[in-house]
């Protein structure tokens, strides 16, 4: 079953693109580029005074869990992970990878395996840090 898809921003004319802003109670969009494209998209979304909330955004290599999140709580807009645990939907490898493909040793999009640890005990360490605070253990 292929899912429809709603044009991106920057494939819709100019008309459309501001139509869509102006009519939207709340902003949602992606970004898989480094912290300083996320920062600049932030600041070019604000001038339309609406929350904001990141979709997508994490491809490790380029928009990584130790520089992405933290534009987002300086910032205060809100961000959805696409991968979490390792396993159906195969986002711990690249897009176009290969069927049978090796497992990558930096994961795409998951956090943790299947077993419910994290990838990388570090990155799990930070969002705990930047979600209740410096010094917690978090739940």
């Amino acid at each position: 079953m292929r899912r429809r898809s709603v044009p991106r921003l920057r494939d819709c004319p100019p008309s459309l693109n501001a139509f869509r802003l102006a009519a939207s109670d709340v902003i949602t969009f992606h970004n898989y580029n480094d912290a300083d494209s996320l920062a600049a998209q932030i600041a070019d979304l604000r001038r339309h005074g609406r929350p904001l909330i990141c979709t997508e955004w994490m491809r490790r290599a380029a928009s990584d869990v130790a520089t992405c999140p933290p534009v987002f709580q300086r910032e205060r807009v809100g961000c959805l992970n696409w991968g979490l645990v390792a396993g159906k939907t195969q986002t711990t490898y690249p897009w176009g990878a290969k069927a049978g493909s090796p497992e990558p040793a930096a994961w795409f999009h998951d956090l943790r395996r299947r077993d419910g640890t994290p990838l990388d005990p570090a990155e799990a360490a930070l969002f705990r840090a930047l979600t209740f605070g410096a010094g917690s253990r978090g739940r």
